[in-house]
């Protein structure tokens, strides 16, 4: 098996530090050494391109060879990740309580609709934050489909097409030489994605090749779960290596939030969404705080489901932005067919129109849900055959399911409708192509 090298840090350069707290817990966080007294903290993510991580590899490889493998690959794989664009995987960008509340909504999109969408978000700011409304999604399901554009897939390459993708993206990267290789990572970079323009044409899969970016995603999904368990091996090694002492519950909580795959944050290593805003990182440091408490317990539970409720705010607010950029390009696009001036009275806000949230679902969004439907998986399939079978009322629809309007719409913004202009939009970058 092919172990390949992506960083210049020395593994002589790692010092672990330790923050020891009155409540008797201990932080261990990991630095690079400057100079004799002067430390720079760590991304958690620079952890995977050191030799110790080569060397965990080929320590690995000797009683799993197939668990390395998976490993080495995703380790190399989150070097592709993308944060910009409309191929991006992640999503760091700032956001802050005045864009939960809905008050940026209007300021940024002139519109009657954003005024209603902000409105809406205020009223979901006092249910949420009052513990009126929860999500009924996981917090690791919620958080993951906040902060990514990936599936929520398995952590393992456990399917067999996605499995013979991942040996042959191997191969395509590393080649077939054995032992240690040295990889460039702007040139991997750049033959990534080339094979991903060209739907990894190459590539011998029973997938059709129309549908092969959608395995790809499938497969980034993977490599940054694994790539986050991986990260707290080698944290965990380097600390074992330096200070050999054993971890008390709320040691490990800490340093698993700090390096591993926290639950509480999507199983999504801390790293690899470094350009959080600063609420974002005052919750999150709530959470570290509650681990170093006396009354840890209570703090902690407390402290994760603040950030649920920010998160789950987060998704609304996101979810409307789309609602309300997709009408304005959708207005910008009509207004120049429309020849026949229009008087004031027909530009005001019109009190007996529907609310973005009342029980019709638009039809553009009906067109999208035929389009995307057998693309969906089982959940989602159910509710939107359940809104098509009701033409889009979705009263109807949740009683088919046979469930309250309520939860229905929770279901259906927090995860269904998500899942639909996600494939909308996949399926539409494969026409431009």
């Amino acid at each position: 098996m092919a172990i390949e090298n992506v960083s210049e840090l020395l593994d002589s350069e790692v010092q672990p530090l330790v923050n020891a707290y009155p409540s008797g817990t201990r932080d261990f966080i990991l630095c690079k050494r400057l100079s004799l007294n002067e430390f720079q903290q760590l991304n958690p993510i620079e952890l995977l391109g050191t030799n110790m991580a080569v060397r965990i590899l080929n320590y690995t490889s000797r009683s799993s060879p197939d668990s390395a493998r998976q490993f080495a690959l995703s380790r190399l794989l989150t070097q592709c990740l993308e944060y910009r664009g409309n191929r991006r995987h992640l999503i760091c960008e700032a956001w802050g309580e005045q864009d939960l509340r809905g008050e940026t909504m209007f300021e940024n999109n002139r519109t009657v609709f954003a005024r209603r969408c902000g409105e809406e978000l205020a009223r979901q700011f006092k249910v949420v934050m009052t513990g009126e409304q929860e999500s009924d999604l996981p917090t690791d399901e919620l958080y993951w489909g906040t902060f990514t554009t990936l599936p929520n897939v398995e952590d393992q390459f456990t399917d067999p097409e996605l499995h013979r993708f991942a040996n042959q993206l191997e191969t395509f990267i590393l080649g077939n030489e054995e032992g240690e290789v040295t990889i460039e990572v702007p040139q991997m970079r750049k033959n990534v994605k080339k094979a991903w323009s060209e739907y990894f044409a190459s590539f011998d899969l029973e997938t059709p090749k129309r549908e092969r970016r959608d395995l790809f995603k499938r497969l980034m999904s993977v490599s940054v779960r694994q790539a986050s368990s991986f990260t707290r091996q080698i944290a965990y090694t380097f600390v074992q290596k330096s200070l050999k002492t054993t971890f008390s519950d709320q040691e490990e909580k800490l340093f698993e939030l700090r390096y591993g795959n926290c639950e509480a944050l999507g199983k999504i290593n801390i790293g690899f969404l470094y350009e959080y805003d600063e609420l974002h990182a005052d919750l999150i440091n709530d959470l570290a705080n509650s681990f170093i408490s006396h009354d840890y317990e209570g703090r902690e539970k407390q402290a994760e489901s603040n950030l649920k409720k920010h998160i789950q705010l987060l998704h609304e607010f996101r979810d409307l932005r789309r609602q309300v950029r997709s009408a304005q390009r959708s207005d910008s696009r009509s207004q120049y067919g429309n020849s026949i001036p229009l008087d004031a009275d027909n530009v005001q806000p019109d009190i007996n129109s529907p609310a973005p949230y009342d029980n019709m679902v638009a039809a553009e969004m009906m067109d999208h849900i035929r389009a995307v439907i057998s693309r969906l998986k089982p959940a989602d399939q159910r509710r939107a055959q359940a809104l098509l079978d009701a033409n889009g009322d979705r009263a109807i629809a949740a009683k088919s399911l046979g469930l309250d309007v309520a939860k229905f719409n929770r279901q259906y913004r927090q995860t269904t409708k998500h899942n639909i202009q996600r494939e909308q939009r996949a399926m539409e970058q494969l026409e431009e192509d």
